[in-house]
């Protein structure tokens, strides 16, 4: 496989490898980045919204406190809660007919409970449970009211002329303006005594009864009146959402609050709830997709009784499906007939899933579960209080539709992925053809001309400069024209340095001969040097042998001395005695005397050549420390010890002599004193002067003793210095050896170094070279 392929297959390869690498990671990063984002996306929006939603519907619910509040506390209603309590009281208690107001609960109001429930109801109860001065009103403003159901409220004046009727005519109109204008589905006053309704806008069959004993006692109107009852003024009672007969059975919540005259509760003021109000915030006036939920996300309330507490989406847009979805999960077969007669989920619908029951419980957040159609959904849920009720606010859409754009967007990422892989992949490959015709060529041109050099082993010639680029390439040519020149310039260098080297080793082959010739006659020298030394240290050891004789020789003179000087000690003692016979020895003592004297100047004698034997002594331990070529004073020095020890011999044996001479006439001169006993006090004098004689002999004997010791001490140390100036002598002459073999094997290398310089300059010769 050449260059090119190889480029062109792993730069492809590389790149290959690179781009899918890197499109799986920045495919698989951006999918779940994109993914992560939307979804939090999706997350914030719906918290976002369930939050927006949380704070329009408290600061509805603060509206509606604020206007309940505001209008119990108004003059005008509270006077006409007092002028209605009091004529309502005074109406005229005839017993009234019934039969009108019978025929209406038995035919108009059964027939409209039937249509919104799909069931009948029996009234008789009902109506059994109303009293006089409910039959008397209900009679008045709702059977003989000659608007029809949903419309009584357009009734002003009744046909009696009672003050009852004329408080009507006086407020209705302002009461139901209030009503129409903030949505109310009725606004009721009840006596705080007998829990009457005196006043009801949209006048139900709950108005005019009891909310003590009557009918709806136990209905959520009743409920608000009897906790309000008990609240001061500018406090709030709440009954949730639950059904409601006399609105048909339909989900209704009031809100009540004391009206106070002159500090007594004297009525209740209660709204109905606005559900309509309510549904129009958590279906955004049904304008869900333009307020970001898409096709299937909405917002709803939920009690604490797990039914709904505002309109579902897919029942206002797909009623049909909403119906049987929730038939599939299980709803109750009235339900559905009630849902879909009366077109509502408020108070029928059950949700009873995982966020439905984390907001009751309090908490906020935002989880996957599966809604009241069974369909998995995003859901941000969270807790909504209303005067002591606790609701469920949820904000959900389709997990389907909420990972559609997630979906749309890893599918576009992998298209646009794969995409631009396989663009890059062919323009890699051009890219790889190109880069490898730009690499190879330029390379093929060096190599050809590496090759022509290294047939013709031409180091004169270089790349052509029209060749060289200026990229890498270009700089590897300019480097192996360079190499040429260092070859070319080496070479020659190392040829002018073989033909200098060749003259030198020449030159130093000659100074080898002559080193190997001077070193083998110094070793001839050494060798005699070494020999000379060897015999003056026998001659030095043979001095010390004789200065050792005449030291034991003056040593036993020293103890010979000792005894006479002995003797002479007691010939003094004796003398004394003998001094008379001293007088015939005295010729012999002058002998004596005269022989001293021999013997004092043979000692004088002696001692100047021990004198000059230790100067001689100290000359040769000199010589012998300057021992080399001057080896021949060691010879005179030698020589002259010699004749210093043969004086000193001369000298020794003439004291022996003179000694024993003494010794003869000291005995002699004993047995004349032993003869001349009487004699001894003449010769007292002559003994003193011998004893000091001999004493004096004695000391020059000692000295003589030092002096040969010393001389022999001398000729010992000259004897070792000899020694060792013979063996340095020797190591010299080994030295000299040593380097004659080193000198023959450097000339050996000389000429080997010769060979090899002149090897290097033939092989030199085959290039060819620039000079």
């Amino acid at each position: 496989m050449n260059l090119k392929v190889k480029i062109v297959s792993s730069f492809s390869v590389l790149v290959a490898l690179s781009l899918i690498v890197l499109s799986l990671v920045l495919g698989h990063y951006s999918s779940n980045k994109a993914s992560q984002t939307l979804t939090d996306q999706i997350s914030e929006r719906l918290i976002g919204l369930r939050d927006a939603k949380k704070e329009q519907l408290n600061d509805y619910f603060q509206l509606i406190d604020d206007q309940i509040i505001t209008l119990a506390s108004s003059e005008t209603l509270i006077e006409a809660s007092a002028d209605f309590i009091k004529e309502f009281h005074l109406f005229d208690n005839s017993k009234p007919d019934p039969t009108m107001l019978s025929k209406y609960y038995h035919d108009e109001f059964i027939d409209k409970y039937q249509q919104q429930n799909n069931k009948s109801i029996e009234v008789s109860p009902l109506f059994s449970l109303l009293d006089q001065p409910a039959i008397h009103f209900q009679n008045l403003y709702i059977a003989q009211n000659q608007y029809p159901l949903g419309s009584k409220n357009k009734l002003i004046n009744a046909t009696d002329d009672s003050g009852y009727t004329k408080l009507h005519q006086r407020y209705h109109e302002f009461l139901n303006q209030y009503l129409e204008r903030f949505g109310y589905y009725d606004i009721f006053v009840a006596d705080v005594n007998t829990g009457h309704v005196v006043y009801s806008v949209y006048k139900e069959i709950d108005f005019a009864t009891s909310l003590l004993n009557g009918p709806f006692k136990d209905t959520g109107l009743a409920q608000a009146f009897n906790h309000a009852k008990t609240l001061k003024a500018g406090e709030i009672a709440f009954s949730d959402f639950q059904e409601y007969l006399p609105s048909y059975d339909a989900a209704a919540a009031f809100i009540a609050t004391p009206i106070v005259k002159e500090n007594n509760t004297i009525a209740v003021l209660i709204f109905q709830m606005p559900i309509d109000k309510i549904n129009a915030i958590t279906t955004y006036n049904q304008q869900w997709s333009s307020r970001g939920l898409g096709q299937s996300g909405e917002t709803y309330l939920v009690g604490q009784n797990h039914k709904m507490r505002s309109l579902s989406r897919s029942l206002i847009e797909d009623k049909s499906n909403y119906l049987a979805s929730i038939k599939q999960s299980g709803e109750s077969a009235q339900t559905i007939v009630n849902i879909d007669r009366k077109n509502t989920s408020v108070g029928f619908q059950t949700i009873n899933n995982e966020s439905i029951k984390k907001a009751l419980a309090g908490e906020s957040g935002i989880m996957t579960v599966n809604d009241y159609r069974g369909i998995a959904v995003i859901s941000a849920y969270t807790q909504l209080n209303f005067h002591g009720q606790t609701w469920a606010l949820v904000n959900e859409i389709d997990e389907s539709e909420a990972f559609t754009d997630i979906k749309t967007l890893v599918s576009n990422i992998t298209l646009i992925t794969l995409g631009t892989t396989s663009l890059m992949l062919f323009l890699s490959f051009l890219a790889a053809l190109y880069l490898s015709n730009y690499i190879v060529t330029p390379i093929r041109k060096l190599s050809n001309f590496i090759r022509s050099t290294a047939d013709t082993m031409d180091l004169s010639q270089r790349v052509d400069e029209s060749l060289i680029s200026k990229d890498e390439i270009g700089i590897v040519m300019n480097s192996f024209n360079q190499m040429l020149d260092t070859f070319d310039n080496t070479l020659l260098s190392v040829n002018k340095a073989s033909e200098h080297l060749s003259n030198e080793l020449q030159q130093l082959q000659l100074h080898f001969n002559d080193v190997i010739s001077k070193t083998r006659t110094q070793t001839d020298l050494t060798i005699q040097i070494s020999a000379a030394m060897e015999q003056m240290a026998t001659t030095s050891e043979d001095v010390a042998f004789n200065a050792q004789q005449t030291s034991d020789a003056s040593h036993g003179a020293v103890e010979e001395a000792e005894k006479g000087n002995q003797d002479v000690s007691r010939n003094l003692d004796a003398s004394k005695r003998l001094s008379d016979a001293m007088e015939s020895t005295s010729k012999q003592m002058e002998q004596l005397e005269e022989k001293t004297k021999s013997i004092s100047t043979v000692l004088d004698v002696i001692r100047s050549i021990a004198d000059q034997t230790n100067l001689l002594a100290l000359n040769a331990a000199i010589e012998a420390a300057r021992a080399g070529d001057q080896g021949r004073g060691f010879s005179v020095v030698a020589d002259e010890v010699r004749t210093l020890a043969q004086r000193t011999q001369e000298s020794t044996t003439e004291i022996n002599q003179i000694i024993q001479t003494l010794q003869q006439g000291s005995e002699s001169s004993m047995q004349a004193m032993k003869i001349s006993h009487d004699l001894a006090a003449h010769t007292l004098t002559s003994a003193e002067d011998t004893g000091t004689s001999l004493q004096s002999i004695n000391e020059q004997i000692h000295k003589i003793e030092a002096f040969n010791e010393q001389m022999a001490t001398a000729a010992t140390e000259q004897s070792a210095v000899a020694r060792d100036v013979t063996k340095q002598v020797s190591d010299i002459t080994n030295l000299a050896n040593e380097n004659d073999a080193s000198i023959q094997a450097a000339s050996e290398s000389a000429n080997l170094a010769l060979n090899e310089s002149n090897e290097v300059k033939q092989q030199i010769a085959k290039f060819k070279l620039s000079e």
